[in-house]
């Protein structure tokens, strides 16, 4: 990508308007929307530039119209290499499968994909540096900027796009909630595989008995590669005695995958993921938290750049107008919550019941396959979630519960979700 990150303290500022911590999705969009409203941002991240991103690599529907409506231009289409998805695949236990198209998503390298957000960023006029952040600054006990491991980067208000966990938060003693981790902390691993079949434009998600209660996923990244690999919740994986690398290695000799999956051309890579927010507030006095480091992950998919986009996105926002207003207060930043719970607040309280409902068991998945082949409503609905354009908080989970088949049902859970409200 040609990115120059240059190593800390070769900044000429010592003071900037925003400091965001953290060369994600999430910071990116931060620091591209503050810049270009003129404020001095300054993004620093710990890793140098490309660098690898355990990931399913799949930038959903949702993703691609954030990313058009942020950046103000087509973005995926500007990454080196990328392969478009129009289908998406949801295979059960045995031969049960349903098909879906969606609209177009992408997959693409987090290699990628991340160094060409930073390059956006720059290129609006945010400097970004490669420094560890050790700690927060503080001044009469608002958040005044960090320290670096090669200097002190001071500024009003400070974005926590430092994933998950975020040191940041836990310097600030803002979290995790007590309990999280002990339901909505999944996990996931993935590695790069050769195909010996053509891949074509189709997702495939596959809930199998051999890693139930967790899924697979086979990601075309081109015609002959597949992003492969696994997720599930840390507690399954603890009562079962499993470990996410034997799950890869059971769905790897799966029927349903030896067709297409050949000799791995990556080292494993994995992850923590935190299905849902895991701050009690994602605000305090000088410091707004973005992206996975306040735990915004889809609690059904594992989706997260989505909300990472949008995220940063609001959280610029806000900062932009208490900056300009003096005042970035906890008070004054809290519009950022009322502003992303108004966005996709609904997604993760919804969501979490999902799952328990129609994902947390492979006879669910059967279940759900079946209406979906049989029933245009839940074809939209499978699609929804599979876009990541659904809107949860249309859905009427009484209904769920009481397995109405969906003819004329829920008439409104097919709602398209409205997307970045200001």
């Amino acid at each position: 990508m040609g990115l120059r990150i240059p190593l800390g303290k070769s900044t000429r500022l010592s003071r900037y308007d925003c400091v965001v911590v953290g060369a994600g999705p999430s910071g990116s969009s931060a620091a591209f929307t503050l810049a270009e409203k003129g404020f001095r941002v300054l993004m620093v991240d710990r890793c140098r530039f490309p660098r690898v991103k355990p990931c399913g690599d799949a930038v959903t529907t949702a993703s691609v119209f954030a990313l058009e409506r942020i950046f103000h231009r087509p973005v995926v289409e500007k990454a080196e290499e990328r392969h478009r998805i129009n289908r998406v695949r949801v295979r059960g236990s045995g031969d049960t499968q349903v098909e879906v198209k969606v609209r177009p998503g992408y997959v693409v390298r987090r290699v990628i994909f991340d160094a060409l957000l930073v390059e956006l960023a720059q290129d609006a006029g945010a400097t970004v540096l490669h420094d560890r952040v050790v700690k927060p600054l503080m001044e009469k006990g608002c958040v005044a900027g960090v320290r670096g491991a090669h200097a002190d980067y001071r500024a009003p208000v400070v974005i926590g796009a430092d994933g998950f966990p975020s040191s940041l938060a836990k310097r600030l003693g803002m979290g995790p909630l007590l309990g999280f981790e002990l339901e909505n902390l999944g996990a996931a691993i993935r590695t790069y595989s050769r195909s010996a079949e053509p891949l074509g434009d189709c997702l495939e998600i596959l809930y199998v008995e051999s890693i139930a209660p967790g899924y697979g996923w086979v990601f075309p990244v081109d015609e002959r590669t597949a992003n492969f690999g696994v997720g599930a919740l840390v507690s399954d994986l603890r009562k079962k005695g499993m470990t996410l690398l034997g799950c890869l290695k059971r769905l790897a000799s799966d029927a349903q995958c030896r067709s297409v999956m050949g000799a791995a051309t990556e080292r494993c890579e994995g992850r923590g993921l935190p299905l849902g927010p895991i701050l009690a507030s994602t605000v305090d006095d000088g410091v707004i938290f973005v992206g996975d480091a306040a735990g915004f992950v889809n609690p059904i998919t594992g989706e997260g750049i989505h909300y990472a986009l949008v995220s940063g996105y609001l959280a610029a926002l806000t900062a932009g107008e208490a900056l300009s207003k003096e005042d970035c207060s906890a008070d004054s930043l809290r519009k950022y919550e009322s502003r992303w719970k108004k966005e996709f607040g609904s997604d993760f309280f919804v969501g979490r019941a999902l799952r328990q409902m129609l994902f947390n068991h492979v006879q669910e998945v059967d279940r759900l396959i079946s209406w979906a082949n049989t029933s245009r409503y839940w074809q939209g609905v499978l699609r929804g979630i599979m876009e990541h354009t659904i809107d949860y908080s249309s859905l009427r989970l009484s209904e769920v519960f009481m397995k109405h088949l969906p003819r004329g049902a829920w008439s409104s859970a097919g709602r398209r979700r409205p997307l970045l409200h200001a």
